[in-house]
Protein backbone atom coordinates (compact mmCIF):
# COMPACT_ATOMS: atom_id res chain seq x y z
CA UNK A 1 0.00 0.00 0.00
CA UNK A 2 1.34 4.00 -0.63
CA UNK A 3 3.08 5.39 2.36
CA UNK A 4 3.87 9.10 2.83
CA UNK A 5 7.37 9.93 4.10
CA UNK A 6 8.59 12.67 6.17
CA UNK A 7 11.69 14.74 6.31
CA UNK A 8 13.59 15.03 9.96
CA UNK A 9 14.59 18.52 9.82
CA UNK A 10 16.34 20.89 12.96
CA UNK A 11 14.53 24.71 12.72
CA UNK A 12 18.48 26.43 12.76
CA UNK A 13 18.61 24.41 9.76
CA UNK A 14 15.54 25.56 8.22
CA UNK A 15 16.27 29.29 9.24
CA UNK A 16 20.05 29.38 7.75
CA UNK A 17 19.17 27.97 4.36
CA UNK A 18 16.06 30.36 3.83
CA UNK A 19 12.84 28.97 5.31
CA UNK A 20 10.77 28.86 2.03
CA UNK A 21 13.87 27.79 0.11
CA UNK A 22 14.51 24.72 2.11
CA UNK A 23 10.78 23.68 2.20
CA UNK A 24 10.40 24.55 -1.60
CA UNK A 25 13.47 21.50 -1.67
CA UNK A 26 11.51 19.01 0.95
CA UNK A 27 7.97 19.48 0.11
CA UNK A 28 8.20 20.77 -4.04
CA UNK A 29 11.57 18.56 -5.26
CA UNK A 30 11.65 15.62 -2.45
CA UNK A 31 7.96 14.93 -2.46
CA UNK A 32 7.56 14.86 1.56
CA UNK A 33 4.11 14.98 3.22
CA UNK A 34 5.71 16.65 6.28
CA UNK A 35 8.61 17.55 8.68
CA UNK A 36 9.49 16.35 11.91
CA UNK A 37 11.24 18.94 14.06
CA UNK A 38 12.74 18.47 17.27
CA UNK A 39 11.41 21.10 19.77
CA UNK A 40 13.13 20.19 23.07
CA UNK A 41 16.65 18.49 22.18
CA UNK A 42 19.94 17.90 24.10
CA UNK A 43 23.33 19.39 22.45
CA UNK A 44 23.50 19.77 19.01
CA UNK A 45 26.98 19.72 17.26
CA UNK A 46 26.54 19.15 13.25
CA UNK A 47 28.19 20.11 10.06
CA UNK A 48 26.36 21.29 7.25
CA UNK A 49 27.69 19.64 3.95
CA UNK A 50 26.01 21.62 1.51
CA UNK A 51 27.51 25.04 -0.06
CA UNK A 52 25.85 28.32 1.00
CA UNK A 53 24.50 27.55 4.50
CA UNK A 54 26.43 29.15 7.07
CA UNK A 55 28.04 28.83 9.24
CA UNK A 56 29.04 25.33 8.39
CA UNK A 57 28.75 24.19 11.79
CA UNK A 58 25.95 24.29 13.99
CA UNK A 59 26.07 23.98 17.61
CA UNK A 60 23.95 24.52 20.21
CA UNK A 61 23.66 23.47 24.39
CA UNK A 62 20.04 22.40 23.26
CA UNK A 63 16.92 23.42 24.95
CA UNK A 64 13.77 24.58 23.93
CA UNK A 65 13.39 25.46 20.36
CA UNK A 66 10.52 27.92 20.95
CA UNK A 67 9.69 30.21 23.20
CA UNK A 68 7.36 29.38 25.84
CA UNK A 69 4.12 30.64 26.81
CA UNK A 70 3.90 31.29 30.35
CA UNK A 71 0.64 29.96 30.45
CA UNK A 72 1.31 26.57 30.51
CA UNK A 73 4.57 26.90 32.11
CA UNK A 74 2.92 29.33 35.12
CA UNK A 75 2.32 25.98 37.65
CA UNK A 76 5.38 24.04 36.80
CA UNK A 77 8.59 24.25 39.12
CA UNK A 78 11.44 23.38 36.39
CA UNK A 79 12.41 26.79 34.89
CA UNK A 80 12.12 26.54 30.61
CA UNK A 81 15.39 27.05 29.05
CA UNK A 82 15.30 28.10 25.79
CA UNK A 83 17.94 27.07 23.28
CA UNK A 84 20.39 30.23 23.28
CA UNK A 85 20.67 30.48 19.33
CA UNK A 86 17.15 31.61 19.02
CA UNK A 87 17.68 34.40 21.64
CA UNK A 88 14.51 35.95 21.75
CA UNK A 89 13.29 34.76 18.26
CA UNK A 90 10.67 32.50 18.12
CA UNK A 91 10.94 31.14 14.39
CA UNK A 92 8.77 28.20 15.08
CA UNK A 93 5.72 30.55 14.68
CA UNK A 94 6.68 31.39 11.18
CA UNK A 95 7.16 27.48 10.15
CA UNK A 96 3.64 26.27 11.31
CA UNK A 97 2.08 28.84 9.80
CA UNK A 98 3.71 28.62 6.59
CA UNK A 99 3.33 24.83 6.63
CA UNK A 100 -0.32 24.80 7.57
CA UNK A 101 -0.38 27.21 4.67
CA UNK A 102 1.49 24.57 2.55
CA UNK A 103 -0.34 21.55 3.52
CA UNK A 104 2.88 20.08 4.58
CA UNK A 105 2.30 18.25 7.72
CA UNK A 106 4.22 19.34 11.03
CA UNK A 107 5.52 17.06 13.41
CA UNK A 108 7.32 17.72 17.09
CA UNK A 109 9.28 15.33 18.48
CA UNK A 110 10.51 16.12 22.29
CA UNK A 111 13.19 14.69 23.83
CA UNK A 112 12.18 14.37 27.09
CA UNK A 113 14.78 13.65 29.89
CA UNK A 114 18.18 13.50 27.79
CA UNK A 115 18.62 17.57 29.09
CA UNK A 116 22.35 19.02 30.16
CA UNK A 117 20.30 22.44 29.28
CA UNK A 118 17.74 22.32 31.42
CA UNK A 119 19.66 20.58 34.44
CA UNK A 120 21.98 23.17 34.26
CA UNK A 121 19.41 25.75 35.71
CA UNK A 122 17.37 22.45 37.41
CA UNK A 123 19.47 20.70 38.84
CA UNK A 124 17.51 19.03 42.14
CA UNK A 125 15.72 17.39 39.11
CA UNK A 126 18.55 15.29 38.00
CA UNK A 127 18.74 11.84 38.01
CA UNK A 128 21.40 10.83 40.91
CA UNK A 129 23.51 7.34 41.38
CA UNK A 130 23.41 5.18 44.81
CA UNK A 131 26.83 7.23 45.28
CA UNK A 132 24.79 10.69 45.38
CA UNK A 133 26.27 11.67 41.95
CA UNK A 134 24.07 13.95 39.87
CA UNK A 135 23.57 13.57 36.49
CA UNK A 136 24.63 16.50 34.26
CA UNK A 137 22.50 15.23 31.32
CA UNK A 138 19.67 12.93 31.93
CA UNK A 139 16.18 14.56 34.79
CA UNK A 140 14.47 11.90 36.38
CA UNK A 141 11.13 10.30 35.01
CA UNK A 142 9.91 9.83 37.99
CA UNK A 143 9.87 13.16 39.50
CA UNK A 144 6.95 14.87 39.69
CA UNK A 145 8.43 18.31 38.90
CA UNK A 146 9.62 16.84 35.61
CA UNK A 147 5.86 15.33 34.94
CA UNK A 148 4.68 18.84 35.09
CA UNK A 149 7.41 20.24 33.30
CA UNK A 150 7.42 17.86 29.85
CA UNK A 151 3.57 17.85 30.50
CA UNK A 152 3.47 21.86 30.10
CA UNK A 153 5.66 21.75 26.89
CA UNK A 154 3.59 18.95 25.15
CA UNK A 155 0.68 21.08 25.74
CA UNK A 156 2.08 24.19 25.14
CA UNK A 157 3.50 23.10 21.30
CA UNK A 158 0.45 20.59 20.22
CA UNK A 159 -2.28 23.85 21.24
CA UNK A 160 0.09 26.69 19.95
CA UNK A 161 1.59 25.55 17.27
CA UNK A 162 -1.09 22.60 16.03
CA UNK A 163 1.51 19.87 15.10
CA UNK A 164 0.11 17.06 13.56
CA UNK A 165 1.52 14.76 16.31
CA UNK A 166 4.22 15.03 18.59
CA UNK A 167 6.89 12.20 19.33
CA UNK A 168 8.55 11.64 22.70
CA UNK A 169 11.59 9.77 23.42
CA UNK A 170 14.12 9.70 26.08
CA UNK A 171 11.24 9.59 28.71
CA UNK A 172 12.69 6.22 30.44
CA UNK A 173 15.85 6.05 32.85
CA UNK A 174 19.19 6.00 31.43
CA UNK A 175 21.98 3.64 31.76
CA UNK A 176 25.19 4.88 33.18
CA UNK A 177 26.85 6.03 29.80
CA UNK A 178 23.85 8.03 28.63
CA UNK A 179 23.84 9.42 32.67
CA UNK A 180 27.23 10.63 32.63
CA UNK A 181 27.66 11.43 28.80
CA UNK A 182 32.07 11.34 28.75
CA UNK A 183 32.06 9.21 32.14
CA UNK A 184 34.64 6.57 32.50
CA UNK A 185 34.97 2.97 34.12
CA UNK A 186 38.41 1.09 34.06
CA UNK A 187 36.53 -2.63 33.80
CA UNK A 188 33.51 -4.04 32.68
CA UNK A 189 31.18 -3.91 34.96
CA UNK A 190 28.52 -6.55 33.85
CA UNK A 191 25.06 -6.53 33.55
CA UNK A 192 24.54 -6.34 37.38
CA UNK A 193 26.71 -3.53 37.80
CA UNK A 194 25.49 -1.88 34.63
CA UNK A 195 22.23 -2.10 36.05
CA UNK A 196 23.25 -0.88 39.50
CA UNK A 197 25.05 1.91 38.31
CA UNK A 198 21.92 2.97 36.03
CA UNK A 199 19.40 3.02 39.33
CA UNK A 200 18.30 6.34 40.43
CA UNK A 201 18.22 7.24 44.16
CA UNK A 202 17.61 10.88 43.92
CA UNK A 203 15.29 12.42 46.43
CA UNK A 204 12.13 11.99 44.53
CA UNK A 205 12.81 8.51 43.82
CA UNK A 206 13.63 7.92 47.09
CA UNK A 207 10.58 9.75 48.89
CA UNK A 208 7.88 7.95 46.05
CA UNK A 209 9.01 4.83 46.43
CA UNK A 210 9.03 4.93 50.28
CA UNK A 211 5.62 6.11 49.79
CA UNK A 212 4.25 3.31 47.61
CA UNK A 213 5.63 0.47 50.13
CA UNK A 214 8.86 0.14 48.42
CA UNK A 215 12.23 -0.92 50.99
CA UNK A 216 13.89 1.73 49.50
CA UNK A 217 16.83 1.42 52.15
CA UNK A 218 17.33 -2.01 51.30
CA UNK A 219 18.02 -1.57 47.86
CA UNK A 220 20.50 1.04 48.30
CA UNK A 221 22.52 -0.93 50.53
CA UNK A 222 22.29 -3.76 48.27
CA UNK A 223 23.13 -1.86 45.55
CA UNK A 224 26.16 -0.43 47.48
CA UNK A 225 27.18 -3.71 48.98
CA UNK A 226 27.35 -5.66 45.38
CA UNK A 227 28.59 -2.53 43.48
CA UNK A 228 31.42 -2.79 45.80
CA UNK A 229 32.23 -6.58 45.55
CA UNK A 230 32.06 -6.08 41.02
CA UNK A 231 34.71 -2.85 42.13
CA UNK A 232 36.93 -5.09 43.93
CA UNK A 233 36.90 -7.82 41.68
CA UNK A 234 37.19 -5.32 38.67
CA UNK A 235 34.12 -6.65 36.92
CA UNK A 236 31.23 -8.86 37.72
CA UNK A 237 31.74 -12.80 36.62
CA UNK A 238 30.04 -13.32 33.49
CA UNK A 239 27.94 -16.29 35.24
CA UNK A 240 26.35 -13.97 37.16
CA UNK A 241 22.42 -14.03 35.63
CA UNK A 242 20.71 -10.63 36.04
CA UNK A 243 17.45 -12.53 36.35
CA UNK A 244 18.94 -14.72 39.17
CA UNK A 245 20.33 -12.07 40.67
CA UNK A 246 17.04 -9.73 40.98
CA UNK A 247 15.60 -12.75 42.36
CA UNK A 248 17.97 -13.01 45.22
CA UNK A 249 17.75 -9.28 45.66
CA UNK A 250 13.86 -9.05 45.92
CA UNK A 251 14.15 -4.74 46.64
CA UNK A 252 16.19 -3.81 43.84
CA UNK A 253 13.66 -5.94 42.35
CA UNK A 254 10.34 -4.57 43.69
CA UNK A 255 12.49 -0.96 42.87
CA UNK A 256 12.25 -1.90 39.34
CA UNK A 257 8.82 -2.93 39.24
CA UNK A 258 7.99 0.60 40.82
CA UNK A 259 9.73 2.42 38.15
CA UNK A 260 8.26 0.64 35.22
CA UNK A 261 4.99 1.80 36.46
CA UNK A 262 6.22 5.63 36.74
CA UNK A 263 7.29 5.75 33.25
CA UNK A 264 3.91 4.23 32.09
CA UNK A 265 2.37 7.50 34.42
CA UNK A 266 4.92 9.79 32.50
CA UNK A 267 3.83 8.52 29.02
CA UNK A 268 -0.19 9.02 30.99
CA UNK A 269 0.14 12.33 31.48
CA UNK A 270 2.14 13.28 28.33
CA UNK A 271 -0.61 11.47 26.70
CA UNK A 272 -3.28 13.50 28.04
CA UNK A 273 -1.90 17.00 28.00
CA UNK A 274 -1.71 16.41 24.40
CA UNK A 275 -4.01 17.95 22.27
CA UNK A 276 -2.46 15.95 18.89
CA UNK A 277 -1.93 12.19 18.72
CA UNK A 278 1.50 11.10 20.94
CA UNK A 279 3.92 9.25 18.85
CA UNK A 280 6.54 7.30 21.41
CA UNK A 281 9.79 6.48 20.90
CA UNK A 282 10.60 2.12 20.90
CA UNK A 283 12.04 1.70 23.94
CA UNK A 284 14.86 -0.31 24.75
CA UNK A 285 16.36 -2.73 27.13
CA UNK A 286 13.09 -2.51 30.00
CA UNK A 287 15.05 -3.67 32.97
CA UNK A 288 17.09 -0.65 33.09
CA UNK A 289 15.31 2.37 31.33
CA UNK A 290 11.77 0.95 32.93
CA UNK A 291 9.82 1.06 29.85
CA UNK A 292 7.94 -1.99 28.47
CA UNK A 293 7.28 -1.55 24.90
CA UNK A 294 3.46 -3.10 25.11
CA UNK A 295 2.59 -0.79 27.65
CA UNK A 296 3.95 2.26 26.08
CA UNK A 297 2.24 1.22 22.92
CA UNK A 298 -1.31 1.11 24.93
CA UNK A 299 -0.98 5.09 26.18
CA UNK A 300 0.68 6.46 22.51
CA UNK A 301 -1.46 5.95 18.93
CA UNK A 302 1.89 5.38 17.44
CA UNK A 303 5.20 3.86 17.95
CA UNK A 304 8.48 5.48 16.32
CA UNK A 305 11.30 2.51 15.59
CA UNK A 306 14.59 3.74 14.25
CA UNK A 307 16.19 0.91 11.80
CA UNK A 308 19.77 0.22 12.50
CA UNK A 309 20.66 0.13 8.78
CA UNK A 310 18.74 0.02 5.25
CA UNK A 311 17.90 -3.19 4.43
CA UNK A 312 14.65 -5.38 3.47
CA UNK A 313 15.37 -7.92 6.02
CA UNK A 314 16.21 -5.46 9.28
CA UNK A 315 12.86 -3.74 7.61
CA UNK A 316 10.62 -7.12 8.60
CA UNK A 317 12.37 -7.41 11.96
CA UNK A 318 12.07 -4.37 13.25
CA UNK A 319 8.43 -4.45 12.39
CA UNK A 320 7.11 -7.89 13.53
CA UNK A 321 8.63 -6.49 16.82
CA UNK A 322 7.00 -3.25 17.20
CA UNK A 323 3.61 -5.42 15.75
CA UNK A 324 3.79 -7.61 18.91
CA UNK A 325 3.83 -4.43 20.86
CA UNK A 326 1.48 -2.20 18.90
CA UNK A 327 -0.83 -4.65 17.64
CA UNK A 328 -1.26 -3.04 14.39
CA UNK A 329 1.42 -2.22 11.22
CA UNK A 330 -0.58 0.97 10.86
CA UNK A 331 0.57 2.07 14.35
CA UNK A 332 4.27 1.69 13.34
CA UNK A 333 6.32 4.79 11.78
CA UNK A 334 9.70 3.34 11.16
CA UNK A 335 12.62 6.25 11.03
CA UNK A 336 15.81 5.38 8.27
CA UNK A 337 18.66 7.60 8.08
CA UNK A 338 20.31 8.76 4.99
CA UNK A 339 23.90 8.55 6.54
CA UNK A 340 26.57 5.92 4.99
CA UNK A 341 26.63 4.48 8.27
CA UNK A 342 22.85 3.12 7.80
CA UNK A 343 22.00 3.70 4.25
CA UNK A 344 24.91 2.46 1.78
CA UNK A 345 23.18 3.85 -1.75
CA UNK A 346 19.75 5.02 -2.81
CA UNK A 347 19.14 1.43 -4.13
CA UNK A 348 19.20 0.07 -0.71
CA UNK A 349 16.88 3.01 0.92
CA UNK A 350 14.49 2.74 -2.11
CA UNK A 351 14.09 -0.96 -1.55
CA UNK A 352 13.68 -1.00 2.60
CA UNK A 353 10.92 1.83 2.32
CA UNK A 354 9.31 -0.29 -0.31
CA UNK A 355 9.49 -2.97 2.18
CA UNK A 356 7.83 -0.91 4.33
CA UNK A 357 5.29 0.02 2.14
CA UNK A 358 4.13 -3.58 1.66
CA UNK A 359 4.15 -4.62 5.12
CA UNK A 360 1.51 -1.44 5.61
CA UNK A 361 3.62 0.83 8.31
CA UNK A 362 1.43 4.05 8.68
CA UNK A 363 4.51 5.80 7.14
CA UNK A 364 8.00 7.09 7.13
CA UNK A 365 10.82 9.34 8.76
CA UNK A 366 13.62 10.16 6.36
CA UNK A 367 16.75 12.23 6.74
CA UNK A 368 18.37 14.26 8.71
CA UNK A 369 17.74 16.82 5.85
CA UNK A 370 20.42 19.39 7.33
CA UNK A 371 23.16 16.64 7.19
CA UNK A 372 22.69 14.93 3.59
CA UNK A 373 25.04 15.93 0.85
CA UNK A 374 23.16 17.25 -2.35
CA UNK A 375 23.98 14.03 -3.82
CA UNK A 376 22.12 12.23 -1.10
CA UNK A 377 18.86 13.90 -1.33
CA UNK A 378 17.96 12.50 -4.46
CA UNK A 379 18.16 9.25 -2.18
CA UNK A 380 15.34 10.67 -0.43
CA UNK A 381 13.42 11.96 -3.41
CA UNK A 382 13.73 8.36 -5.29
CA UNK A 383 12.44 6.57 -1.71
CA UNK A 384 9.57 9.24 -1.68
CA UNK A 385 8.79 8.38 -4.71
CA UNK A 386 8.88 4.96 -4.56
CA UNK A 387 6.69 4.47 -1.17
CA UNK A 388 4.01 6.79 -2.78
CA UNK A 389 3.37 4.21 -5.67
CA UNK A 390 2.68 1.61 -2.66
CA UNK A 391 5.73 -0.52 -3.86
Amino acid sequence: MPIEADIACCLGDLEDEGLDCALDVIQGELGAAGIRIPLACPPVDAFRPRAGIEPRWFHSAGGLQFQPDVQYSRGTRAKPVVAEWLRKRNPLARLAETCHGRDLALHGRITCCHSPATIAHNPTLAVKDVFGSMSPTWLCPANLDVHAYLSAIVEDVTRTYAVATIEIDAYAFPDWRAARAHGRIGFDPGAVGTLLLSLCFCESCRQLAARDGIDVAAAERFTRTDLDAICRAGGASDAQNLDDYLERRQPISHLLTWRADRIIELVGRLQEASAAPLAARRPENTVITGADATRVASRCAIMTVPLARSDEAAMEQLVACALTETGAADRIHPILDASNDVTPDAAALVRTVGRAAALGVVGVTLGEYGLTPPERLGWLQQAIRYGRRGA
